[in-house]
């Protein structure tokens, strides 16, 4: 057997190295000696015997193994063995076969005398066929040498497990041993271990295939992997690895070559300066001794530079490799382009998009560059040809520094002096800028002695008029149109354009929005700048122009801006803020992950949250019309007598109360109430009253009442008499709770239930039974939920389309007084009308194109009437109405499904969905609009509502 020892220890940023030990243990080998005996040669014809297998037949479980054995093989001949098929059975050249698949195989045995013999096996599949089985936790094992591994097995007969005895044979001894039932690996190849287990049922045998590794050994130090930084301690601890099992070397000593770059001390590796060394390590292990010298690399401090284009400093600081270092300026009133928007940022001389850079292991040199900076210092920005024709316009070149009357000095070496009558100059952009709300463009200048007027606008080289030009009034009126921002330090003003006072013979800054020269998304060159001194020659001093580009229209950081604003300008709780809050919401789908992710955009979103749930939190008081199965409805009923509510309970006044009466003979029923999607909900909350009855007036003969709520039970006696409870909803669970100031019921919680996840979401109704024994009553209140959300109103007039059906005019205002209130929860006033005239028509209703993707839930009504019958087409899905009644829908559309639901209070139903219609991709995403189609075979009329859009705040992303 041969045993690896590797051991690799890998320096940072090095070349790896590596070392092993190898023990190598000896074995006897020989070769084997073939005998042959001296054939004779029969004069007699012979019967040459087949070859016997001792089993006469062989049926086998799908995955068994079984060894075949022959009982007339003479001394010295050898075997080999195939199968007809594969698929069903496969054997080994030593005679182990294995069911593959269920079926039956013929093995042949062909003899090295020539003989032959044929066994025919059949597999069955173990579930169904009434023989023992053998399943083994492992079919296939790898080990190492030296290794033990423990053979679990399960004994089962027709699918029952049993007590069994297990015996084991391995085919290489030299390979794998069994000892007291445990495999131990001992040489390096592979083995075959047979498992025979043998019980009431019979014997059956499984064969387990163990193949052993050679013993390997790594060895490699803790700051293997690791970037080691000055001034940054680090254990040194050696450590093993041998067959992924992972030991500490507690006798590993290292020494350092260079102890000017790090020493060890106390079991630590002390960095101290930056640089390169090596590392010795010396151990023993299992007897033998190990020594080797690495090389280590270790992080030192660099110095990183921020310099300006001329070369100028502005800081400096040391940081070590990997440090995250910010590019801004320190020193601004050292920046030699003072008041500049920075361009972009160089780092050793390679462009920088990110706002920071990771040091790497050098000294750096961070560079920056300012909007609009050009070599000749802005001489190309300004053309000549752009003046207009006025002999004494000019811009000229100045060298040296221009101090002011205040005594402030310009910041460059030179300034631009433009001194003119009247006439304008061009200033070009070193890039086009697309115009958006923080675009701007600041500009340095000091106005001379003249106090001339100045006027910035868009390019244009028709001259300025003067009073008395002949064409005064066009040119004047094209000045106007050019002129878009005025600054003046004499006071004067004119035109509807921003104006700006400026100190006389002072450097001041002029920051003008590029708003001031065209509409968000216009294209912008450059700007004019105007003179106009009527006192004489003026002269306008300029230190520099930048130009901060903003943010462009399609940035993200704008959009986010742009739609966050919205909702603030808004006033608070308002229709304006809604539709603001639902145009964010739009488009905060469309955002990456990323984008979605990002600081600003979430702590936008908490912040909106919270207005939801400040400004849009209501309380919404539904009548709860139930319905009853079982027993009477007494009528929506004022309980002047149900007086024993506890006050801390109710945050409302309960005023209606639907009285249930359970009669002699008739004691049990459901409470069926209508939906509502309590997930949009904070709560839900509403009363119960119960009472019952002794039986048949006896006080001596107490009855029991029963309330059933999804599985829960609250269980009470006549004796205790009346009980309030509070019914509370909350993030899908409902809690009954004793709400009677006597506490006849103990008080508190008496249960707690999960509702269904149909109910919670409002797709199916929230049910209540009664089980009495004896005249009962139970009283609902009506319900209360604290909405917080978004809810925007949408006129949707539709667009009708077919025979006969026509827009009957401007919308009604009506008040129907059969609508479940609580199941439209929104007042609908707006209905828009279509009639269909003839006997026949069809009709189609097209509402507006809406991304109902971006909404919590989408609703509005529908009012169908007819002389004859009829059917309501949504999709592939209709509804059938009749003349007997009119009919009253609630449409909602939430997660991807339009439900209908009839609305009706004379029909009894409680808000019943009487359509569902899972919508196209297309119409969610407001690709395409969604149509209802009306066919109807008399007379009749069509009507829908505006519709409400609503946004949840655990909605807004």
């Amino acid at each position: 057997m041969k045993k690896k020892y590797l051991f690799t220890l890998i320096a940072l940023c090095m070349t790896a190295c590596a070392f092993s030990a190898t023990a190598c243990k000896g074995k006897d080998s020989g070769e084997d000696s073939v005998s042959q005996s001296e054939s004779s040669i029969q004069q007699e014809e012979e019967t040459v015997e087949s070859l016997q297998f001792t089993d006469g037949k062989i049926e086998m479980l799908l995955g068994e193994t079984k060894q075949l054995s022959l009982s007339n093989l003479d001394v010295g001949e050898t075997v080999t063995y195939t199968s007809n098929d594969s698929n069903v059975l496969t054997v080994s050249d030593s005679g182990v076969i294995e069911a593959k698949g269920i079926g039956s195989a013929v093995v042949k045995a062909m003899g090295s005398s020539g003989r032959s013999g044929l066994i025919q096996i059949t597999v069955y599949d173990p579930e169904s066929y009434p023989v023992p089985y053998l399943s083994l936790g492992n079919n296939d094992i790898s080990l190492f040498v030296g290794d033990n591994f423990a053979v679990s097995y399960t004994y089962s007969y027709l699918g029952q497990s049993f007590e069994a005895t297990v015996t084991m044979t391995s085919d290489n001894t030299a390979v794998a041993v069994v000892e007291n039932g445990i495999i131990r690996a001992v040489g390096v190849g592979t083995a075959n271990v047979l498992v025979k287990a043998t019980a009431t049922y019979g014997e059956v045998a499984r064969t387990i295939k163990v193949t052993v590794l050679e013993d390997q050994i790594e060895f490699y130090p803790s700051f293997l992997g690791k970037d080691v930084y000055m001034g940054s301690p680090m254990d040194l601890t050696m450590y093993v690895n041998e067959n992924g099992m992972v030991k500490t070397i507690d006798n590993a000593t290292f020494t350092v070559a260079d102890v000017s770059v790090a020493k060890v001390e106390n079991g630590q590796l002390v960095p101290l300066l930056g640089g390169d060394t090596m590392i010795t390590c010396a151990f023993t292990y299992n007897g033998e001794s190990y020594e080797k010298a690495l090389p280590i690399h270790i992080y030192g401090l660099h110095t990183c530079s921020f310099t300006f284009i001329d070369g100028t400093v502005d800081s400096t600081i040391d940081a070590l490799y990997g440090d995250v270092i910010p590019l801004q300026l320190d020193n601004e009133d050292g920046n030699p382009e003072y008041n500049k928007a920075i361009k972009c940022w160089y780092v050793n001389g390679e462009r920088v998009t990110e706002e920071y850079f990771e040091m790497p292991d050098e000294d750096v040199e961070v560079s920056v560059r300012f909007v609009n900076e050009t070599e000749d210092n802005f001489e190309k920005s300004f053309t000549e040809g752009s003046l207009v024709n006025n002999t004494q316009a000019k811009v000229e070149y100045v060298n040296g520094v221009f101090t002011d009357e205040a005594g402030n000095n310009s910041d460059y070496g030179y300034v631009k002096l433009y001194t003119t009558t009247y006439g304008s100059a061009m200033y070009n952009f070193e890039e086009v800028v697309t115009i958006n709300e923080y675009a701007s463009i600041r500009v340095r200048l000091c106005v001379g002695e003249d106090a001339p007027l100045l006027y910035f606008g868009i390019p244009n080289t028709t001259m300025w008029p003067e009073n008395g030009d002949e064409n005064y009034d066009e040119l004047y009126a094209l000045k106007q149109k050019d002129k878009r921002y005025e600054a003046s330090s004499c006071g004067h003003g004119s035109g509807n354009v921003p104006v700006v006072a400026l100190p006389n013979r002072e450097w001041a800054i002029l920051e003008m929005p590029l708003t001031a020269f065209g509409n968000v998304g216009d294209k912008l060159n450059g700007i004019s700048i105007a003179v106009a001194s009527p006192q004489g020659v003026g002269s306008l001093l300029i230190d520099f122009i930048s130009v901060n580009y903003g943010l462009a229209s399609t940035d993200v950081g704008y959009q986010e801006k742009t739609y966050y604003d919205a909702i603030f300008a808004a006033d608070t709780g308002s229709d304006a803020q809604v539709a603001a809050i639902t145009s964010y919401y739009q488009w905060s789908l469309k955002l990456s992950d990323e984008d979605r992710n990002d600081d600003t955009h979430q702590a936008h979103v908490a912040e909106i949250r919270t207005l939801i749930e400040t400004a849009f939190t209501q309380t919404h008081k539904y009548t709860n019309d139930p319905i009853f199965v079982g027993g009477t409805d007494s009528g929506n009923n004022i309980d002047q007598g149900a007086t024993g509510f506890k006050t801390d309970y109710k945050s409302h006044t309960y005023e209606r109360f639907h009285v249930l009466q359970f009669n002699k003979g008739d004691y049990d029923g459901t409470i069926t109430l209508s939906k509502l999607n309590y997930n949009a909900c904070q709560e839900v909350y509403f009363g119960m009253y119960t009472i019952a009855a002794y039986i048949n007036d006896n006080i001596d003969t107490p009855s029991t009442g029963k309330i059933s709520i999804y599985g829960q039970t609250f269980t009470y006696s006549s004796t205790t008499g009346e009980h309030y409870f509070k019914v509370w909803i909350k993030n899908g669970t409902l809690t009954l709770l004793d709400d009677s100031k006597d506490g006849k019921d103990g008080g508190g919680v008496i249960f707690t239930v999960t509702l269904p996840e149909a109910v919670a979401n409002g797709y199916e109704n929230l049910q209540i039974t009664g089980d009495f024994e004896a005249w009962a009553k139970i009283d609902i209140t009506e319900m209360y939920a604290i909405e917080c959300k978004v809810v925007a109103s949408l006129t949707n007039v539709p667009t009708i389309t077919g025979d006969g059906a026509h827009y009957r005019g401007d919308p009604s205002v009506v008040t129907w007084a059969n609508i479940h209130e609580e199941s439209c929860k929104t007042t609908y006033t707006n209905y828009y009308m279509t009639q269909f005239d003839d006997a026949e028509n069809d009709g189609t209703m097209t509402f507006k194109a809406i991304n109902y993707n971006a909404c919590s839930e989408a609703s509005f009504g529908i009012f169908a009437n007819t002389s004859g019958g009829g059917v309501i087409w949504i999709g592939d899905q209709s509804y059938a109405v009749n003349n007997s009644k009119v009919h009253w829908f609630k449409v909602v559309i939430r997660d991807g499904i339009l439900t209908l639901t009839d609305d009706s209070k004379d029909n009894n139903d409680g808000g019943e969905t009487v359509l569902t219609v899972e919508l196209s991709d297309e119409i969610l995403s407001g690709e395409e609009a969604l149509s209802i189609y009306f066919n109807f075979t008399g007379w009749s009329q069509g009507e829908s509502t505006d519709m409400y859009l609503t946004i949840s705040p655990a909605n807004i992303i």
